[in-house]
């Protein structure tokens, strides 16, 4: 899917993923955390499940956020 959102053009990378507060934490999950905090504790985020179709998450886990940031990373950045 990677690949088709790049070929339609869409920009996958952003060098921000890379941030990191002084505990090496990424600044992307505490962004996260921050938002969470602004909805009251009630985390809602739609992600990309296939072509057309999102799902909501209200969960992140921050191992899964590591390792698609380094897949990302690895083909597009």
């Amino acid at each position: 899917m990677a690949k088709v959102m790049n070929r339609l053009g869409f920009t996958l990378w952003n060098d921000a993923l890379n941030f990191r507060d002084n505990r090496r934490r990424r600044r992307v999950l505490e962004g996260l955390a921050e938002f969470q905090e602004h909805l009251g504790g009630e985390l809602t985020v739609t992600l990309l499940a296939a072509t057309g179709r999102g799902v909501e998450v209200h969960e992140i886990d921050a191992n899964l956020v590591e390792q698609s940031i380094r897949w990302l990373r690895a083909r597009t950045g």
